[in-house]
């Protein structure tokens, strides 16, 4: 098959460039994105196949001449013309930048006092145009870190969803507040779907919930909760001298404490659980966490369980601590931002057994699913406690329906975003299976890595991976001691050669090590394996 077709520049500047594209039989463009450009294409003359991609679904349709294709940001795609000769007229807002630009990646954070210093940044008395705020972003674009990238695996998610563009668009332009049902119907009953649905997965048969700022702000909520449930006096009374005790484990999140400390626990509140050398909690050590609250006068309250810890990925039994909470009359709460995603997998939903038994969750949909940053969500199946705990006087003059639909009761946020929608599209779009599909997938990458490490002498898993967190000893090259900070600046090589932004962490032994998320949505096998030979032949200068 032909690749060539002849393309014809109509006009080109900053903002807006267009292209005529003549075809012949066969002739085709190769997979392509578009960057921050938005893409329309109509088909003057002519039979057109289109194939796009989003994520790692794909779709194939026919156009023909009158017709027009649309290629949202985040999506790419490729043309093949049918007929005997075509005609396309291509428009990009603002101009395609080129491939190396499209394609570059940037690790390396520019140093903050000189950024703030840029005139693009310093705000100033007169204002300018919107073509130049435009330019100006560009400037921004420069300056920020690729993490849509595949190679960027800092955090716990990756990549940019052409559906989260859209909704997040969508929701920019209708500037609602999801605090009462008549300012925002549509999007109340978006957030009540998706929070219904993810209860339906997690095995309650009644469930509520809300979107909240971040999986932080979820673990906060089940603190509360916890505490209101039990000691619902505090809420007008305030907390007294009541010693409380939490349990988690030393692999929790660190917005236990940060809980504890804002809403007036204590920081010493927190009981941290041993966990195994896979970074599971340990019954053992709960039961002595909770003799130990006992014997110093602490009321014990409830204990957060992680499915897929931040580290590790690690899951905790739920089952057997559902048991010792019931037999103990404990608030269960299940710390599933990272993890959560595994419901929707045959293949890993075991991982997750015992999860019903829980109180509340905190899940998130941007990590894995690559939802807009934040799509977060707190569910419980204590129905009517989250206005109960939540809801006070004095806001008669904006609320004013019965029950739940005005979600602002059931939070401590008035002016609240339509979050729920970047998270909702991308289920609406997939649907569960194709969910599902897209958690299996990811998994097959981590398999095909593993197997790669395995024949690698140098490299070392510093875990059984049970999800899509990789966990890596880079040994130094030569026959040298081990050294405890090795992959600590190997890491910081990476960054500065714009190889990859991935993270470390370190053992109990104190022993340095890689970890390697698995969770854009464009990932392959061949992206992993590209960034631990880049370690292994970076490693040279990073054991100078």
């Amino acid at each position: 098959m032909s690749i060539s077709y002849r393309r014809e520049i109509l006009h080109k500047s900053e903002d807006l460039e267009v292209i005529t594209c003549f075809w012949e039989q066969g002739s085709h463009s190769r997979e392509h994105s578009h960057g921050n450009a938005s893409c329309v294409v109509l088909v003057q003359e002519g039979v057109f196949e289109n194939k796009s991609k989003s994520g790692y679904l794909s779709e194939k349709s026919t156009v023909s001449a009158g017709e027009v294709i649309a290629t949202p940001l985040g999506t790419t795609h490729e043309l093949t013309c049918l007929s005997d000769k075509g005609k396309t007229l291509h428009f990009y807002s603002p101009a395609i930048r080129s491939e190396e630009e499209l394609s570059a990646r940037k690790f390396r954070a520019p140093v903050l006092d000189s950024l703030r210093n840029e005139s693009p940044i310093v705000l100033q008395d007169k204002g300018i145009t919107f073509s130049e705020l435009e330019r100006i972003f560009r400037f921004v674009d420069d300056q920020s870190v690729s993490t849509h990238s595949p190679f960027f695996m800092n955090q716990l998610f990756s990549g940019v969803a052409a559906e989260s563009i859209l909704a997040d668009n969508f929701v920019s332009r209708k500037k609602t507040t999801l605090a009462t049902y008549e300012a925002s119907p549509a999007f109340t009953a978006i957030e009540l779907e998706v929070v219904s649905k993810i209860g339906a997965i997690v095995g309650w048969v009644k469930s509520e919930g809300i979107s909240v700022p971040g999986g932080s702000s979820g673990n906060f909520m089940a603190v509360h909760l916890a505490r209101h449930s039990r000691f619902p006096q505090i809420k007008t009374q305030g907390m007294g001298n009541s010693p409380f005790a939490l349990f988690v484990s030393d692999q929790s999140h660190y917005s236990y404490r940060k809980a504890a400390a804002v809403l007036g626990f204590g920081v010493n509140s927190l009981f941290c659980v041993k966990t195994n050398a896979e970074g599971v909690m340990l019954l053992s050590d709960l039961e002595t966490q909770f003799k130990r609250a006992e014997a110093e006068g602490r009321i014990p309250l409830m204990v957060g369980a992680t499915s897929g810890t931040t580290v590790l990925g690690a899951f905790d039994p739920l089952v057997d601590i559902g048991a010792f909470c019931s037999a103990r009359g404990l608030w269960f709460h299940v710390d599933a931002a990272w993890g959560g995603p595994v419901l929707f997998s045959k293949e890993l939903k075991h991982l997750m057994k015992g999860v019903d038994l829980a109180d509340s969750l905190t899940f998130d949909g941007h990590k894995l699913f690559g939802a807009s940053l934040t799509s977060s969500f707190f569910l419980t199946s204590r129905m009517g406690l989250l206005q109960e705990s939540n809801d006070v006087s004095g806001a008669d003059y904006l609320f004013h329906q019965e029950g739940t639909s005005d979600l602002g009761r059931l939070s401590w946020q008035c002016g609240k975003r339509a979050d729920a929608v970047s998270f909702w599209s991308i289920w609406k779009r997939y649907g569960t299976d194709g969910m599902a599909a897209f958690v299996d997938r990811q998994l097959s990458v981590r398999n095909d890595v593993l197997s790669y490490i395995r024949t690698q002498p140098r490299l070392r898993m510093a875990h059984t991976p049970s999800f899509l967190n990789l966990c890596v000893y880079v040994e130094p090259p030569g026959q040298g001691s081990a050294d405890p900070s090795f992959c600590i600046r190997l890491r910081q090589e990476l960054i500065d050669r714009n190889i990859a932004m991935i993270n470390y962490s370190i053992d109990k032994q104190g022993q340095s090590f890689l970890r390697l998320i698995l969770a854009n949505p464009e990932l392959t096998s061949r992206h992993v394996i590209e960034i631990l030979e880049s370690a292994l032949n970076t490693s040279e200068d990073a054991s100078a």
